[in-house]
């Protein structure tokens, strides 16, 4: 198999407890995990490292060996692994925050930088550092994005773009962020590299003053939990090869599609031009 570089994913693992409306289930989960996950069904062999905050539950040691996604932190002492509510009963997913371990405290060297906080668990001081000590950094906005309500119901956010001017890319799914227009706006402005993941109706992309989208391709799952975290690691992998973010884009589409299906696609993804107009009339459809 093909070996890829040293990469350090900084996200707390969790344990998800997913309901959907004809079954129930809990398992293992978080960024590091799924990308493991993604990386074994595809047939790429890496060295994954996880910096995260967990309580060395015998559910998150198993599945993080499973996948070959290592663990460096220690269990947390006094603490429980980050837990989430995943509600898929409805069209839209609901997601409830039903613990959080805490925030992470230790980096190291590595290729590539993986920033993925499944809350709030990444300070600014931490990124900073992460930026220092990697070749490339790949951001997936989630966490930094995330708020909850008091019944712990986890909510679209605020972004604060100058945290991220120093990433390779920037990546958010579209039902975290509370003003994806205003957000692209502002990426425009800033030239950050911005890539709004919409479920199976694509990404929106923001590269180099231009917007750009595509849809999806192969079929649509049936359980969508990681496969964002699936995107933003073949994405990484991909710039980390030729550093060109298009081709990256399309190469993280495809293999996520590839994963659903589990089998090879002939079809590519297209990534088009698109004017400010045209996606403000995307995006008010798809809010109705």
């Amino acid at each position: 198999m093909k070996i890829l570089p040293l990469i350090n994913i900084y996200a707390n693992p969790t344990i998800d407890k997913i309901v959907f409306q004809w079954d129930s289930v809990v398992r293992c989960g978080g960024p590091g995990y799924y990308a493991g996950l993604g990386l074994r069904e595809l047939g790429l062999n890496a060295r994954l490292r996880v910096f995260g905050c967990h309580g060395g539950e015998k559910i998150v040691l198993e599945g993080y060996k499973e996948v070959k996604a290592e663990l460096v932190e220690p269990p947390r002492q006094l603490a429980s692994t980050t837990s989430f509510l995943l509600d898929y009963r409805t069209s839209e997913r609901r997601m409830y925050l039903l613990n959080f371990c805490g925030p992470i405290g230790y980096v190291e060297e590595g290729d590539i930088a993986i920033v993925s906080p499944v809350y709030h668990e990444i300070s600014n001081e931490l990124l900073e550092y992460i930026y220092r000590v990697h070749s490339i950094v790949v951001i997936d906005g989630q966490g930094f994005a995330r708020r909850t309500l008091s019944n712990g119901l986890v909510t679209s956010g605020d972004i604060d773009l100058d945290w991220f001017t120093k990433a390779v890319a920037l990546k958010v799914s579209i039902e975290d962020v509370r003003q994806p227009l205003q957000l692209i706006k502002l990426a425009l402005r800033r030239d950050i590299n911005l890539v709004l993941t919409r479920g199976y109706e694509g990404v929106i992309v923001v590269h180099r003053g231009r917007i750009y989208m595509s849809r999806a391709v192969g079929p649509k799952a049936k359980d969508p939990t990681g496969l964002g975290d699936i995107f933003t690691i073949l994405l990484a992998i991909k710039v980390y090869e030729n550093s060109n973010l298009l081709e990256a884009i399309a190469t993280a589409i495809k293999g996520v599609g590839e994963y659903v299906c589990k089998c090879k696609l002939d079809e590519e993804p297209q990534l088009q031009q698109v004017s400010l107009g045209t996606l403000d009339k995307v995006l008010s459809n798809d809010r109705k």
